[in-house]
């Protein structure tokens, strides 16, 4: 189910997000 496949890929998903979240603030 859902919660299998977050628990899988929530790690590499937070650091994904996170990146993102740097990119969005430089480019701010």
């Amino acid at each position: 189910g859902l919660k299998d496949w977050w628990n899988k890929h929530k790690d590499k998903i937070v650091e994904v997000v996170k990146e993102m979240g740097k990119a969005g603030l430089n480019a701010a």
